[in-house]
């Protein structure tokens, strides 16, 4: 299994949509990202199921890097997005235009590309975009 697999469901189809994987307790209810082998509310294990999450959210805090690390575009915006199922997520945004950017924005999953390796292949992960569309 792919790293990523553990992590988000990168779509096959037309019909398939992206997918942070989660875990929820079912004692407790709470949901977490990345998904918890316990949970680190209730402290019980062996009450946690995988679930999806993660399609929409909104941009709770962000940053504009005008210097960013390796393979990665400029620029660069980090966000921690709120997702609606209550964890608080990092991700990059995918959006070209930062002048309608604030806080409160409804943002949507997408998985693709977040930056090149050092052999110039992408390297794919989860990001957010505007409702409607980014790039």
């Amino acid at each position: 299994m792919d790293n990523n697999e553990r992590l988000f469901h990168r779509p096959t189809t037309s019909d398939d949509i992206p997918y942070l994987i989660g875990s929820s307790c079912k004692d407790c209810g709470d949901i977490h990202f990345p998904p918890k082998g316990a949970c680190p509310n209730c402290l019980v294990n062996h009450t946690l199921e995988k679930i999806n999450i993660g399609q929409k959210g909104y941009i709770s805090s962000y940053s504009i890097l005008h210097v960013a690390p390796i393979g990665f575009p400029i620029p660069h915006i980090q966000a921690m997005v709120k997702l609606e199922e209550g964890p608080l997520v990092f991700s990059i945004l995918n959006i070209n235009e930062t002048d309608d950017l604030a806080i409160g924005q409804p943002v949507e999953l997408t998985i693709g590309s977040i930056r090149k390796d050092e052999n110039g292949e992408d390297i794919i992960g989860w990001m957010y975009q505007p409702e409607g569309g980014g790039e």
